[in-house]
């Protein structure tokens, strides 16, 4: 099993700065409740930003590809258009994964209408009012904005058997063994720089 990673480490996706930034498995609770609402005040969203790999295949946080995000939000988006058909859809990716047959259905909901599918890479999260999402090399250009009013964090999963800290601790360990460091090196060339 698994357990979702911990969204108040990924504060310049605005998660805590925003009661409507939320992540994937909040907005799992709504959908199964067959509601979508902003956390601040409860009034329905008119645009659902989903950020993806929120901590995901990133050194400072999970180095690798939980592998069940891209598809999780697939089909969120899916829920969210029928749930509220109203409601626009912006789903921003650095690649998406989607193996074998969840192709076709990636496909199926880029045709969607209402859904914007773009690949970028976040810059920061803003909340004003509304939510802006900065981008940076995305489809929409070498600086984009996204506004929002609901952003939803695809977050990494950490696997039971070894959380973050755990696994970060292990790779740190083996760079150091594969370019023969010590610990006190490392202090010590920190301390000289």
């Amino acid at each position: 099993g698994a357990k979702p990673y911990d969204p108040t480490r990924l504060e310049r996706f605005g998660y805590g700065a925003s009661a409507d930034v939320i992540t994937s498995t909040e907005l799992e609770q709504m959908l199964l409740e067959d509601e979508l609402y902003c956390p601040s005040d409860g009034r329905k969203p008119s645009r659902v930003v989903f950020i993806q790999c929120a901590g995901s295949r990133d050194p400072e946080h999970l180095p690798y590809c939980s592998s069940e995000c891209c598809a999780t939000t697939l089909r969120q988006v899916t829920e969210l258009r029928a749930v509220a058909p109203d409601v626009e859809a912006a789903v921003v990716y650095r690649d998406m994964r989607t193996p074998g047959q969840m192709e076709h259905f990636y496909l199926g909901v880029q045709s969607m209408s209402g859904v914007l599918m773009t690949r970028g890479e976040i810059d920061s999260v803003q909340a004003n009012g509304k939510i802006t999402v900065q981008l940076r090399d995305s489809l929409l250009g070498d600086a984009a904005a996204l506004e929002a009013d609901l952003v939803v964090l695809a977050t990494g999963m950490v696997p039971n058997s070894a959380d973050g800290e755990s696994i970060r601790a292990l790779i740190d360990a083996r760079q150091r063994a594969e370019h023969g460091e010590s610990e006190t090196q490392r202090k010590e060339a920190a301390a000289l720089a």
